[in-house]
C-alpha cells in the first residue's frame, strides 16, 4: 500500500521518491535498475512525501507523528515538527507554503524551509469527514483540498507565484498557444534515460577525442625557420643562381674540351706545328664576352 501510493516526483529532475513501510525514502531513476538513493526518514511507516519546485528541500510525514524537511543536496534533515498524529497529505506551493492533512484539520506552514516556526501560518478544521488529497492552484492563491463528502478550495493569502515566466508557463494562454505549447513540449522532451540527480549533466558534453600523447625527447624535433626565406626576392634569386651554374658549367666544359687539343697538339709536335697554322676553332662566347671592344 505504501509503495503504491505514498509517491512523489521531484519537479526539477524528474526522479519519483518512493515511502515505505519500514520508514525509508527511495529515489528512482528509468535508467537504473536499483534506487539511486535510500534514506532513513522515519520511525515508522512513511504516510506522505512532497518536493518544492526548486528540487532542493523534500517533505515527509510518518507514523511517528513527524514532519520533516530533508536536503536533498546533502540528504540531511534541516527542520522537523511535531504533529498530534500522523499527517495523511502534503502539499508545496510554488513560493514555498506546505500544506499537510491531519484527519479533518488543515494545517498551512510559512517560510518553515528557512526557520523553525513555532506555530503554523494557517489552520482549517472541516465540518466533517477525512481529507484525501491537498493540491495549490498554479498561479493563484487557492488551496485545493478533496475530502470524503466533497471539495472544498481555500484561500491562502501569498501561496501563488505573483511575477511568472510566460514563456515558460502562461496563466491566461488561448487555445492556440496551449495547443502550440503542447507541441513544442513534445519536441523539447529529453529521453528518460537522461533523468538523474544532478540536472546538471544534460548540459555537459561527453569528449570523444582521445586525450593528447606526450612526445619523447627523441620524437620532439624542433624546426627552426628563418624569417622571409619563401619571399618573392628570395625565390627570384635562387632561380638565378640555378641558371647560372648551369651556364658556367657549359663554359667549363668547353675550356676543359679546349686545353686538351691544345695539349694534345704539343705532345704530336710537328704535327701540332702545322696544324697550329691552321685555323684553330674558336671557343664559345663567355658572359663577359659583351663587356669587350669591338676594335
Amino acid at each position: 500500500w505504501y509503495q503504491r501510493r505514498v509517491r512523489a516526483q521531484n519537479p526539477w529532475n524528474a526522479v519519483m521518491h518512493l515511502g515505505h513501510a519500514n520508514g525509508t525514502v527511495s529515489m528512482w531513476s528509468p535508467s537504473m535498475k536499483e534506487p539511486l538513493v535510500k534514506m532513513l526518514c522515519h520511525h515508522g511507516p512513511v504516510t506522505a512525501i512532497a518536493s518544492d519546485n526548486t528540487g532542493r528541500h523534500m517533505v515527509t510525514c510518518g507514523m511517528d507523528n513527524q514532519l520533516k524537511i530533508w536536503d536533498i543536496r546533502s540528504y540531511k534533515n534541516s527542520l522537523s515538527y511535531h504533529t498530534h498524529r500522523p499527517g495523511g497529505q502534503l502539499a508545496v506551493s510554488a513560493t514555498g507554503l506546505i500544506a499537510t492533512s491531519l484527519g479533518g484539520l488543515v494545517q498551512i506552514w510559512k517560510d518553515s524551509f528557512t526557520t523553525k516556526q513555532k506555530c503554523p501560518y494557517m489552520t482549517h478544521r472541516l465540518e466533517s469527514g477525512n481529507i484525501e488529497g491537498l493540491k495549490f492552484a498554479p498561479f493563484e492563491d487557492v488551496l485545493g483540498v478533496g475530502h470524503t463528502n466533497g471539495f472544498t478550495s481555500l484561500l491562502i493569502p501569498g501561496a501563488g507565484q505573483a511575477n511568472f515566466d510566460a514563456l515558460e508557463a502562461n496563466p491566461y494562454e488561448n487555445k492556440r498557444q496551449k495547443q502550440e505549447a503542447e507541441v513544442k513540449n513534445l519536441l523539447s522532451k529529453i529521453q528518460p534515460e537522461l533523468i538523474s540527480l544532478d540536472s546538471g549533466n544534460i548540459l555537459q558534453m561527453k569528449s570523444t577525442e582521445e586525450p593528447a600523447k606526450e612526445l619523447t625527447e627523441k620524437e620532439l624535433v624542433l624546426k627552426f625557420k628563418m624569417k622571409g626565406r619563401n619571399s618573392a626576392k628570395k625565390r627570384f634569386l635562387r632561380k638565378e643562381k640555378h641558371i647560372n651554374d648551369e651556364r658556367g658549367s657549359r663554359i667549363r666544359a668547353a675550356l676543359d674540351k679546349e686545353r686538351e687539343e691544345r695539349e694534345n697538339q704539343e705532345e704530336n709536335g710537328g704535327e701540332g706545328e702545322s696544324s697550329s697554322t691552321s685555323k684553330t676553332p674558336l671557343a664559345e662566347p663567355g658572359i663577359l664576352d659583351r663587356f669587350k671592344s669591338k676594335d
